[in-house]
């Protein structure tokens, strides 16, 4: 419902020197995107559901990217940042994982040696096979 209100209402082009009305729709729709949204989730997600405030950059990259898609072309190209930054964000977030990956095998590979000690081959019965 959040994007085929955006793409219903919202005009294919806008003239920035005409039609009061057009204006004022793209207003209540930028209302919507960039306030209205974001303090739903605020509210719902955030505060109710005890969750990290940087989880709002989510909620605010998604209205972005609504807008460059649902935006009169006019409007939309001041959103093409969005697809200037995605790659460089893509590559912190894979660097983060990789990171985490490691830590995770590094803990997991200690767990084994503490665990499951390397026994000494004397200890053996079959040794002298």
């Amino acid at each position: 419902m959040y994007l085929w209100l955006g793409f219903l209402f919202i005009p294919e082009q806008l003239e920035l020197h005409g039609a009061i009305s057009a204006m004022a729709l793209m207003g209540v729709v930028v209302v919507a995107y960039f306030g209205f949204l974001p303090a739903l989730y605020w509210q719902w997600i955030i505060k109710a559901g005890k969750q990290k405030p940087w989880k709002m950059l989510l909620v605010l990259s998604l209205s972005c990217v609504c807008a460059r898609y649902s935006f009169p072309e006019n409007l939309a190209q001041y959103f093409d940042f969005i697809t200037y930054i995605r790659y460089p964000v893509i590559a912190v977030l894979l660097l983060i994982e990789f990171y985490l990956m490691a830590t995770l095998i590094r803990s997991i590979s200690r767990i084994n040696t503490i665990y499951y000690p390397k026994i000494p081959a004397k200890h053996f019965c079959c040794q002298h096979f």
